[in-house]
């Protein structure tokens, strides 16, 4: 991995994430506010091309470390650092056990894959804020951000392989060469 670029990118993505990326939201009655996950569809691409678990392991958890670092809560509240890192780290690890089972340069897999990415991510994270949320949780909250998530993830889906082809054309300058044999020179 080439880390510097890596995080780079990452935090351009954050950025747009928190600013431009409110255009692209929409607000629902029953859903809430739904927008892309911008920063998984690049949690998605590591987990696509990065050499080993490790790479994507530790890619993921920055990624989803800038993400928790965004979602600060109000003055006087605390604020949990740790649920989406934790929840970002297992869902590219799924991702990466089964990118050699689909054709990851085709778009259906792509989105297929985006959209199981944020369904493990934030349905992990939405359960992991209603445990922590204690007495102030109930069923229905919880069910209406289930709900909110799965909506958030088919839109991500939807984005995601413009996105991953754009990542696609610069690949190398997040990630190396893949592992294989080194080429010999001849005398």
């Amino acid at each position: 991995m080439r880390w510097i670029p890596l995080i780079v990118l990452i935090y351009l993505v954050v950025l747009a994430q928190t600013t431009v990326g409110r255009v692209l939201a929409f607000e629902s009655a029953r859903l809430g506010v739904v927008g892309p996950d911008l920063v998984a569809i690049v949690a998605v691409f590591l987990a696509l091309q990065a050499r080993g678990l490790a790479d994507v392991a530790l890619g993921a958890w920055g990624a989803g470390l800038a993400l928790d670092l965004t979602a600060a809560g109000a003055v006087g509240s605390t604020t949990v650092v740790g649920p989406m890192s934790l929840a970002y780290v297992f869902a590219a690890a799924v991702v990466f056990k089964f990118r050699e089972a689909v054709f990851r340069e085709k778009a259906i897999p792509q989105a297929l894959l985006a959209a199981a990415f944020c369904l493990l991510a934030h349905g992990l994270w939405v359960t992991l804020q209603t445990l922590l949320a204690g007495e102030n949780a109930s069923w229905e909250l919880y069910g209406r951000r289930l709900l909110q998530a799965a909506a958030l993830a088919l839109y991500t889906a939807v984005l995601a392989p413009v996105i991953l082809a754009a990542l696609g054309k610069v690949r190398g300058w997040f990630v190396t060469a893949p592992e294989g044999r080194a080429r010999r020179r001849r005398a």
